[in-house]
């Protein structure tokens, strides 16, 4: 498959209180959740690149850009607990063959907000990352950022 320009993933749901870096939890209810969210996120990426891909779909650096929406009786998480949450999810990503590894990706600070239909759901944008070094301008910049 060639190299897309973005992909929005849309995991149903959201993680588990217990996968919080500040969960207290045995591990192996832990390993439980992690690995159903895991198989979750490898199944809503594979809904929308296709299953059994042998080449990755982004090859080079991506961005990855993710938005958690909350039910209505769940409480939003800092910025280093959320980034935990979704480990699950961008390893599912990894599994259905997104990106060859998720050391390619470039996270950006993470959205939090409600969900209006009060379901509750993670969505994913990753867009290829070839204008990562890229200012607002479009001018290049080099990888110290200067131009």
């Amino acid at each position: 498959m060639s190299e897309a320009a973005s992909v929005l993933i849309v995991v149903p749901g959201t993680p588990d209180a217990d996968l919080s870096l500040n969960g207290r939890v045995h591990w192996a209810k832990r390993s439980r959740l992690t690995k159903q969210l895991r198989g979750t996120a490898r199944r809503a990426a594979e809904g929308v690149i296709g299953c059994g891909l042998v080449d990755p779909v982004f090859d080079g650096p991506v961005r990855v850009r993710s938005v958690i929406a909350w039910e209505p009786y769940r409480k939003t998480v800092d910025g280093d607990n959320a980034s935990g949450l979704l480990k699950p999810i961008m390893d599912g990503f990894s599994d259905a063959n997104l990106w060859r590894d998720d050391r390619q990706c470039v996270f950006e600070p993470i959205e939090q907000q409600r969900d209006p239909d009060k379901r509750g759901y993670v969505a994913v944008l990753v867009m290829r990352g070839d204008a990562i070094l890229a200012g607002d301008d479009g001018a290049p910049r080099d990888e110290r950022g200067a131009r």
